[in-house]
């Protein structure tokens, strides 16, 4: 049996940049490596070699921590890639953003799965979240984050096509202090850890985790 998993994986790629590289945040988000084992070298597509080393990303846009299977794994569906699970969470975690819940008529609306479209991938039944005015205020900045990382299925696969069609990772960041385009994960996760505010939303929560409190300030 594999001696860690998903989240085994993510611990030793933290201990790795703890310990043996930058330890910074930078680093954490954009890492062009990652640690794993067989099991995991050949879940990410990538060439065997040493039990439990580090592995070079290269040629590749899986980066940082966003791009980690237990990452992935967790905020999708049971199926499917969720765009939006991914995308508020990016959001809420690393820019601090506090983002309204929908309620009444627009609560029932966002509680409405998207119909299954055996023909399109998620990304185009998605779609219709922009083409909707009254939902388009929120997922023009939800939505590109998550779709970025539709080239990661809802385990964590890397793909290139989901029903016989391209994947499509690029977009624009919004409502951020790194807006502009990318075109993939990896070319997002770089913008996301150049970030002052992602840095700041960082240090409230090392705060609030060290504190014991969730009300701890910048």
């Amino acid at each position: 049996s594999a001696r860690y998993g998903h989240f085994d994986n993510t611990e030793a790629f933290v201990a790795e940049v703890i310990q043996h590289g930058q330890g910074s945040l930078e680093e954490l988000l954009a890492a062009d490596f990652t640690v794993a084992n067989a099991t995991m070298r050949s879940f990410y597509g990538l060439p065997s070699g040493p039990a439990s080393a580090r592995v070079s990303l290269a040629g590749t846009p899986r980066r940082g921590l966003l791009a980690q299977a237990s990452f992935l794994a967790t905020y999708a569906g049971r199926d499917e890639s969720s765009p939006v699970k991914r995308g508020v969470t990016v959001l809420r975690r690393l820019l601090c953003q506090d983002l309204m819940i929908p309620t009444g008529p627009v609560g029932v609306r966002a509680m409405m799965p998207v119909p299954v479209d055996p023909n399109a991938t998620t990304r185009q039944r998605f779609a219709a979240h922009s083409a909707d005015p009254v939902c388009r205020s929120c997922h023009d900045q939800i939505d590109p984050i998550g779709f970025a990382l539709e080239e990661f299925d809802h385990v964590g696969r890397y793909r290139e096509q989901e029903n016989n069609q391209p994947i499509d990772a690029s977009g624009t960041l919004a409502g951020t202090d790194v807006d502009g385009p990318f075109q993939n994960a990896g070319e997002m996760m770089a913008r996301l850890a150049a970030s002052p505010e992602v840095t700041r939303c960082f240090a409230r929560f090392v705060l609030r985790f060290a504190s014991a409190t969730s009300a701890a300030p910048l």
